[in-house]
């Protein structure tokens, strides 16, 4: 199985904390504050606690990352939509690791549409608003705010 370790951008504000910071701060976690350092194959049995264990007691020759610490994130092929943070104590799985950030350009009306549907993470910015999306909501954001056509005849 393979494994794949990602390692925080110098420039990424949640560095070294533990997930529970970065709920608090609304910090988001994506693969684009990350870089990846290593990857490898393990057996198939190897668990997340056996990926920590390896790659702080008995780090591979060829890895040129930091031992695993806290903001460090692996991913098992197997279930490649699942990350896992290296918390404080222990692991938790994030499913968003590999949605990045998308911007959007909206009017006072599509603002209006955007957070009575629950997007609420905006700037105003002169008479216009930038809301910030996963881009897992790119689709589901530019349908709500393309104007209806009317298909009266």
């Amino acid at each position: 199985m393979k494994v794949d370790i990602y390692q925080a951008k110098d420039t990424f504000k949640g560095i070294f904390m533990p997930l529970s910071y970065l709920q608090d701060k609304g910090i988001d976690i994506d693969i684009s504050q990350y870089n990846k350092v290593y990857s490898c194959n393990v057996d198939d049995d190897f668990s997340a606690e056996d990926i920590f264990r390896k790659f702080n007691l008995d780090i591979p020759d060829d890895f040129t990352g930091h031992s695993l610490s806290v903001s460090d994130v692996f991913i098992i092929d197997d279930n490649y939509d699942v990350a896992y943070y290296c918390d404080r104590f222990g692991f938790k799985e994030i499913s968003n690791f590999f949605d990045t950030n998308y911007y959007k350009e909206v009017n006072e009306e599509q603002k209006d549409t955007l957070v009575q549907n629950g997007f609420d993470n905006y700037v105003n910015k002169d008479n216009s608003y930038i809301f910030k999306f996963r881009t897992s909501d790119k689709d589901k954001v530019n349908f709500l705010i393309q104007p209806q056509k009317n298909i009266h005849k």
